[in-house]
């Protein structure tokens, strides 16, 4: 036969409980562990409350803590499926978790160019690195094969039509010179992935 105090009792971890239930739905985490754990010292072996504080802890980021509980959990109980559920959904987050991380430390590989890349860099320089991500490097490179080429085709009205003097100009000379390490970077780029 139960007595009042055992009654009042289930009555408090029961109101306990519910709060903590309540408080966890609404993200309320910190104020729902305080309530599963006066649930729990009224009634330390109840699987509801131990799950429940497992859920809290996971929600919380404690997960090695909820994992353990998780564990003790369907290892005293077989039939408490929801817990056994819940530990292999935390250790897969936790995988997942862990690989994302690594891949994050990572450094981030250069992209490797492709055969429209390499076209484009033979016609305009500096588009290879730039499609690359090396943004600043093929803005340079396209800069300086700009400024070339156009004062080479200022030489090209005062040293009339004798193609030799154009080609051979020092501005022309650059030009050519921009466009070649610009292509060979690229190149580069290409044979060392």
């Amino acid at each position: 036969m139960e007595t009042k105090s055992d009654i009042r009792n289930r009555r408090a971890f029961t109101e306990h409980l519910t709060r903590a239930r309540i408080l966890t739905e609404k993200g309320e985490y910190a104020e729902a562990s305080a309530e599963a754990a006066e649930a729990l010292k009224l009634s330390p072996n109840d699987p509801d409350a131990r799950e429940l504080t497992a859920d809290i802890l996971a929600a919380l980021g404690k997960r090695q803590a909820a994992a353990e509980e998780y564990k003790k959990l369907f290892t005293e109980d077989k039939s408490r499926e929801s817990a056994e559920e819940k530990y292999a959904l935390l250790i897969l987050n936790q995988y997942d978790d862990d690989r994302k991380a690594r891949e994050e430390a990572e450094p981030k590989a250069s992209k490797k160019p492709s055969s429209w890349t390499l076209l484009l860099t033979a016609i305009v320089p500096g588009v290879g690195a730039m499609l690359q991500e090396k943004y600043l490097k093929g803005g340079i490179l396209f800069g300086l094969w700009l400024i070339f080429f156009c004062l080479a085709a200022k030489g090209m009205g005062r040293t009339g039509s004798d193609p030799m003097k154009i080609f051979t100009s020092l501005p022309s000379l650059a030009a050519c010179a921009v466009w070649l390490y610009s292509f060979i970077d690229t190149l580069a780029g290409s044979i060392k992935k």
